[in-house]
């Protein structure tokens, strides 16, 4: 009997060690399990990183990095004495035809360069509230511009395909004027514009502009766009200086000869 009592004893003892190494070795798994776990994640969460960047990459290399376009429409020349138009309800003269021709190149996804070059026509007036008559003097002449752009595609920020492309641009670049005629409705004789006030028939002005360009990419390579910017050009671009032959009134030490312009045109990328 006591031999009996000391063998359950040593059963009981041994089941009790045995369990509770089983739940030590538990305890000391656990944390095993989660830093296997946290490790599996970490080299995930860069693969999927890097996967991303790979697309943006691939679709960055993809994108076509030249173009060229050609555009036409109108602007609104507003220069000194422009307001004379209207009071003789002139003021759709304002409006002339232009057309232009660009090539562009994106050093980056967002940012590149743009080569400028358009012709056009313009208006403007003489001078008229300091003449005795207070007549209307107007005048056309045309004009070649040539600028180099800076340009931003807001497209370049994202790694998908945008349907409708805007782009921002600003540059600098020169004007060129000449071909001054009078319009037949201006009454001044023979071949003067205006009773005393001098018309440059040549001229030659620094520019600067600003606009914003929106393309619907038909496809990767064909573009259809519209443009619009002002363009800013140094006193003369008209062939006026009113601030050596205006003395009282009139737009007198005008700045600079504004111009408004809005085209259409394609683009072809490659």
């Amino acid at each position: 009997m006591r031999k009996s009592i000391i063998c359950l004893a040593a059963l009981l003892i041994g089941a009790a060690s045995l369990s509770a190494q089983n739940n030590g070795q538990n305890v000391k798994t656990q944390p095993q399990d989660t830093t296997q776990k946290v490790k599996t994640e970490v080299p995930k969460a860069a693969a999927q990183k890097a996967a991303k960047e790979t697309t943006k990459k691939v679709a960055d290399s993809n994108r076509n990095k030249m173009y060229v376009s050609l555009q036409g429409g109108g602007l609104v020349s507003l220069n000194e004495n422009y307001r004379i138009y209207g009071e003789n309800g002139k003021n759709s003269d304002l409006l002339t035809g232009q057309g232009s021709a660009a090539f562009g190149y994106q050093f980056t996804p967002v940012s590149g360069v743009r080569v400028w070059a358009g012709y056009a026509g313009n208006r403007g007036a003489c001078n008229t509230k300091e003449t005795s008559s207070r007549r209307f003097y107007p005048y056309k002449f045309n004009s070649i511009n040539a600028f180099v752009d800076y340009v931003m595609d807001f497209s370049g920020f994202s790694d998908s395909d945008w349907t409708v492309v805007p782009k921002l641009y600003a540059g600098i670049g020169l004007g060129n004027t000449s071909g001054f005629e009078k319009t037949p409705d201006n009454p001044a004789p023979g071949n003067q514009f205006h009773p005393w006030q001098k018309v440059s028939e040549k001229n030659t002005a620094f520019g600067f502009r600003g606009g914003l360009i929106l393309e619907f990419m038909v496809s990767q390579s064909f573009g259809i766009l519209a443009d619009f910017g002002g363009e800013f050009y140094t006193d003369g671009y008209n062939g006026l200086n009113p601030g050596k032959e205006v003395s009282e009134s009139g737009d007198k030490n005008f700045p600079l000869d504004f111009r408004g312009v809005a085209s259409l045109g394609v683009a072809i990328h490659f």
